[in-house]
């Protein structure tokens, strides 16, 4: 046997009516008619799939990762809308109870500074502790102010401070 001429080796075998058929109309379509051809084709072709070889089933591969990349794509993307719809549901409703009562959280974040002071608090100290913005936390004092939480003094400014502790602003730091 040399490297340019093959030796060919006659095999009887049985095959079905339905795989004959099949043999002789890929034998016509894509090897003139050449049953012997078609059929070494196909070993060879299968071999390489048997063997990992064949670009068949690197083609297989790369479909089935295309796809497993495509799955990601459209977790990632339904991840970011969850996260989106969580951010914006969160956002609009951060709300915290205080004395039985539903308040946001700007409200919230008032009534806590209050409660760590001694002494009445101008508007922009809360504020300024609280890093939030002036409109949402004069809401939110008046909720308290409606609510009986906070009272106010205008002894020099006004200053808001938890009701129970309105009378002891003997010990107040002026420099507040």
């Amino acid at each position: 046997m040399t490297a340019d001429k093959p030796v060919f080796i006659r095999r009887k075998f049985t095959i079905t009516e339905s795989l004959d058929r099949t043999l002789q109309e890929l034998a016509t379509r894509h090897y003139q008619g050449n049953v012997s051809l078609c059929l070494r084709a196909s070993i060879e072709s299968h071999r390489e799939i048997l063997q990992g070889d064949g670009q068949f089933a690197v083609n297989q591969i790369s479909r089935q990762l295309e796809s497993l990349d495509q799955g990601q794509h459209r977790l990632e993307s339904l991840v970011d809308e969850l996260t989106e719809l969580e951010d914006e549901r969160s956002a609009t409703s951060q709300q915290s109870v205080i004395e039985g009562v539903r308040v946001s959280s700007e409200t919230a974040a008032i009534y806590n500074v209050l409660c760590e002071q001694d002494t009445p608090l101008r508007i922009e100290d809360i504020v300024e502790r609280t890093g939030g913005h002036m409109e949402a936390f004069q809401e939110g004092l008046s909720t308290l102010v409606d609510l009986g939480l906070v009272g106010r003094t205008d002894d020099p400014s006004p200053r808001y401070q938890l009701v129970g502790k309105l009378g002891s602003e003997a010990n107040r730091d002026d420099s507040v």
